[in-house]
């Protein structure tokens, strides 16, 4: 295949990125992904017969080979590893000589970063990100300040979650601690993605199936939260802090960190000081950040790789626009 390009008009920026330990997702390894822009969860990326957004369906020119873990490079591959998007004389292209290009390698001009803000980030010019271009179905490379969100996930039905009637084991809580529900779902919790052994700082948070105290991965879903005595009808409004240390006796928690965007993904974080980017309000249907208009959400699609005995990741959970009627934006807690 021959490679295809198409011209791309470069601005200067700069956007940072995270690095963190490597946590049970690097597991995704040789595992085909789709990406959908947040904003149109029905479009995919798909790289024939050029690179583009395409209605979402099962099909091989929408899967990529990726690695996205927060602050990582990989190749973005499509699904075979014979082309890979990349930055060809200054313009973004598809080139099936991407082994060639990166013989010698010290060549970023395929590597991209996954961001905490979920942007594919050039490693070559950190400063600019894969974006979509406007409402179109183009494809451009863009200021990472003003770049596109993208969801990620093994299955392409992006728009359409599992929602509601529960499909796994359901728990009660107990003086180890309290599950905290998504998509309105019993079953499901809101996890911290590390395999059994301990915490890890800085890595994402998860919608998985929801386990027993008894299991290895307790630790990770089961938190310590005072709620009021009225609770529902007042609100939770606090830290997300997990009940269990690691086995330094450190404390953890979830952070969203600084100044958050469409897209930025909740993390775990050993330096829990009860700031404002660890401080929600937890009610019967949302989970937000404290004093903003920003809500967690559930994204991506299908049973994400990364799974080891009772951890089976389903979902990512990333912050979004908070909007009422959106069930992928269902968090709740049982209180009794």
């Amino acid at each position: 295949m021959t490679a295809l390009l198409a011209l791309i008009f470069l601005t200067t920026g700069i956007i940072s990125t995270l690095a963190h330990p490597a946590s049970s997702l690097e597991k995704r390894d040789d595992i085909s992904v789709y990406f959908s822009p947040m904003f149109a969860s029905g479009m995919c990326l798909t790289w024939d017969p050029f690179i583009h957004l395409t209605p979402c369906a099962a099909k091989d020119t929408q899967q990529w080979s990726y690695n996205p873990l927060v602050g990582q490079e990989s190749t973005l591959y499509i699904q075979n590893k014979t082309c890979g998007i990349g930055a060809c004389n200054h313009e973004y292209c598809l080139s099936c000589e991407i082994d060639t290009l990166t013989a010698s390698g010290n060549d970023n001009t395929f590597l991209w970063y996954w961001t905490r803000d979920s942007r594919l980030q050039w490693a070559d010019t950190p400063a600019y990100c894969l974006s979509v271009v406007g409402n179109t179905q183009a494809l451009t490379m863009n200021n990472c300040t003003d770049a596109t969100a993208w969801a990620f996930g093994v299955t392409s039905t992006f728009s359409s979650l599992a929602t509601g009637k529960p499909k796994y084991d359901v728990f009660a809580n107990t003086n180890k601690g309290t599950r905290v529900h998504g998509l309105g779902r019993a079953d499901l919790c809101l996890t911290a993605s590390a395999l059994p052994g301990d915490f890890l700082s800085n890595s994402p948070m998860v919608l998985a199936p929801c386990v027993s105290d008894n299991s290895l991965m307790a630790k990770y879903a089961l938190f310590n939260l005072t709620l009021p005595s009225d609770y529902p009808t007042s609100t939770y409004t606090g830290p997300l802090t997990f009940s269990i240390p690691d086995k330094a006796g450190a404390t953890y928690c979830v952070d969203v960190g600084n100044n958050p965007v469409m897209g930025t993904q909740l993390m775990t974080s050993w330096q829990c000081s009860g700031g404002p980017s660890q401080t929600f309000v937890l009610d019967e249907k949302s989970l937000k950040m404290s004093g903003t208009d920003w809500c967690a959400q559930v994204i991506g699609s299908g049973q994400l790789p990364g799974d080891e005995k009772d951890f089976n990741p389903m979902y990512n959970v990333v912050l979004n626009q908070c909007d009422p009627s959106n069930p992928a934006q269902n968090f709740w807690i049982k209180a009794h």
